[in-house]
């Protein structure tokens, strides 16, 4: 258990007036697991009325969790715990120690005392009752070594430091006494005169002179000596008698008295600043020379420049009249106009531009060109553009889907060309883009237009064709039929009664059965019950009919106000519903099917639903033309067709056509 004392007092009123008085308490970590121990440490630290914070740990692991909440200013800990050797809380060697320690235990051992002081411990006593009564003052000792290794420390770190400093600066620094004796010079100084340090050593400052030059030397040290500092140009010698000239800055050296020791100095060699200066003196020379030369080409340059500026001045008017209408054509024309660099970022483009990708104004600028067009043509129009910029072949028209800000594809046709630097490198390409959308979108049109013309004209040329094959199968065979029993009447009439009339009674069932046929042809064409009863009864028929054919329950229920509607749209909600009675009964498998035939607001509904097995509509054979001939229907009405189907979910077939009055002249007999 962690004990925690706070003063020396027992009174905790007199120990918060202590604190409040006296320095800040020193905080002390005693890691002892003998009560009786610790008791007399406290009992020692209360006595000597020192103001401690004495924290009391028993083993290793409370020692350890004192530790890591807070750091003691000093720690004194047995060698021998509980839970293992008081020595483990020392850090690792190579770590520093971030407070003293003193090591304290009840059998002396010299190996460990030795061991333990060559790895930073402060102090190491063997304990009994006089050294657990000592053990405020051993305290003061080893707080006091603490300082003073730490100041210790802090010293040959400045050190160091100051030593590395003069060593690694580029400038010379030399150290001499009075009398010009040198007692230490860096590297640079000692380079600079062609010696080594060691060399210097105890030499006099005129080994570094000529003699005609040690008198100036000397009135140097003189005005150091007097005025305490001298800074000025002083030449100087190096070891292979080359003289260079040197900037020095010289200050006298006091010891702690006040008293004149030495001098220091810094030596800085302005070889190639004095040259520079005497090169800059001869350009000044000759500047001046072509100076007076240039004056009267200058005054003669002058009149011709008033004369150029002028021209420019008129040549600059016209240039930004220019440059106003270009911009005018640039910002109105309607056609996109973009300029892209040769790695596809966008340099500026117009508003056309912008608007056609539904951008803001100038937030297309620095963008890349891979941003606004498909992700499948991005590496293939970057590789145009390397390639383009690299070979430069003829400009020529080509089309590219773009995307626009919200996400939709359109296509763009795209007339380009180049545009070159200076030197005839390609600078950039500048294209002139049109949203060709709406125009693609009606060739495609267009062509569908043109495929279901041709699949109607297919299948109006198939149905006539049916038409011919049921007429000379059939009604065709039986007025031949009854044409030869005539013939054979005519031929027997007056030979043999008896088969006469039965020939003529075989002759007129073939005509009725011609009628029949005939009546059953009309049927398939136009049902005459259209014109007889109206749409609604001609539905009804058509769905009694289905229902003599298929085994499906089929329910018609009709909304119908209009009595007669115009002949047009009769026959189109017959031929719809036709088909698509037809295509639920063949292919649904339903048990049940709906049509429904509602007028609302001058509108008619048609409704085929079934709940059979549906369909794909994207996968239906090309071969198959019936929904395809519902939604022309449907469209040269102005209606439109609503499929709801997909697998295993049934089918509803819903049209909606407006309504349109029978004409006049329709309706009269």
């Amino acid at each position: 258990m962690v004990h925690r004392v706070k003063s020396a007092v027992h009174s905790p009123n007199l120990c918060e007036e202590e604190t409040a008085m006296n320095e800040k308490a020193v905080c002390i970590l005693l890691v002892e697991d003998e009560a009786s121990h610790a008791e007399l440490v406290r009992r020692a630290f209360q006595y000597q009325g020192n103001h401690v914070n004495l924290t009391v740990a028993g083993t290793l692991e409370e020692a350890r969790g004192c530790l890591a909440r807070s750091t003691p200013d000093l720690m004194i800990t047995d060698l021998l715990l509980p839970d293992g050797e008081g020595t483990e809380l020392l850090p690792p060697r190579e770590e520093e120690y971030l407070f003293p320690i003193v090591l304290m235990t009840g059998q002396g051992n010299e190996q460990v005392a030795v061991e333990v002081m060559k790895a930073g411990v402060v102090d190491y006593v063997i304990k009994s009752k006089d050294t657990l009564a000592e053990m405020p003052r051993i305290a003061r000792r080893a707080l006091s070594q603490w300082e003073d290794r730490s100041e210790h420390k802090r010293t040959q770190r400045r050190l160091r430091f100051l030593s590395s400093a003069v060593e690694q600066t580029a400038e010379g620094i030399a150290v001499s006494d009075l009398k010009g004796n040198l007692l230490f010079v860096n590297d640079a100084f000692a380079t600079m005169h062609g010696y080594s340090p060691e060399e210097l050593a105890g030499e006099h400052l005129s080994i570094l002179h000529t003699p005609d030059l040690m008198p100036a030397v000397e009135a140097a040290n003189r005005q150091i000596r007097e005025t305490g500092d001298f800074s000025g140009e002083i030449w100087h010698l190096r070891r292979d008698g080359a003289g260079f000239p040197g900037l020095m800055r010289n200050t006298l050296l006091r010891d702690e008295e006040g008293a004149p020791i030495g001098m220091i100095g810094t030596l800085r060699d302005i070889t190639e600043l004095k040259r520079t200066e005497e090169e800059l003196t001869r350009h000044r020379n000759h500047f001046e020379e072509l100076v007076e030369e240039r004056t009267f080409e200058l005054e003669q340059a002058n009149r011709r420049l008033q004369r150029e500026i002028s021209e420019r001045i008129q040549a600059g008017k016209e240039l930004r009249e220019s440059e106003q209408r270009f911009r005018t054509l640039f910002e109105t024309t309607p056609h996109g106009i973009v300029e892209i660099d040769t790695v596809g970022t966008i340099l500026s483009c117009n508003r056309a531009y912008e608007g056609m990708l539904g951008y803001d104004d100038g937030t297309l600028a620095g963008t890349s060109l891979v941003d606004i067009i498909r992700p499948e043509h991005r590496a293939a129009a970057l590789a145009e553009i390397k390639m383009s910029a690299a070979r430069q072949p003829e400009p020529s028209l080509y089309e590219i889907q773009h995307i626009t800000k919200d996400g939709r594809a359109i296509d763009c046709e795209v007339a380009w060309d180049y545009k070159h630097d200076p030197k005839g490198n390609v600078a950039a390409f500048v294209c002139v883009v049109t949203d060709v959308t709406k125009r693609k979108q009606a060739e495609e049109t267009i062509r569908k237009e043109q495929r279901l013309l041709r699949q109607l004209l297919d299948l109006q040329e198939q149905e006539r064709r049916l038409v011919a094959y049921e007429i000379h199968d059939g009604l065709a065979q039986q007025l031949a039929g009854a044409q030869m029993a005539f013939q054979t009447f005519d031929q027997l009439r007056d030979q043999d009664e008896d088969v006469a009339r039965q020939t003529f009674d075989g002759a007129l069932e073939l005509l009725a059965e011609s009628m029949t046929e005939a009546r059953r042809l009309i049927s398939g064409l136009r049902p005459p019950i259209l014109d007889e009863a109206g749409i609604v009864a001609a539905i009804d028929y058509l769905v009694c009919e289905r229902r003599q054919h298929c085994a499906m329950e089929i329910e018609f229920h009709h909304d119908l106000q209009s009595t007669q509607i115009a002949s047009p749209l009769e026959t189109a909600v017959f031929r719809m519903v036709q088909e698509t009675l037809n295509n639920a009964c063949r292919h649904s498998r339903s048990d049940k099917i709906r049509v429904n035939l509602v007028e609302q607001a001058n509108r008619i509904r048609i409704e085929v639903r079934d709940w059979g097995i549906g369909f794909d509509p994207e996968k239906i054979e090309e071969n198959r033309f019936g929904l395809e001939g519902i939604r022309e229907r449907a469209r040269l009405l102005g209606g439109q067709v609503v499929i709801e189907t997909a697998p295993n979910r049934g089918t509803r077939v819903t049209v909606e056509l407006p309504l349109v009055d029978t004409p006049p002249d329709e309706t009269e007999p």
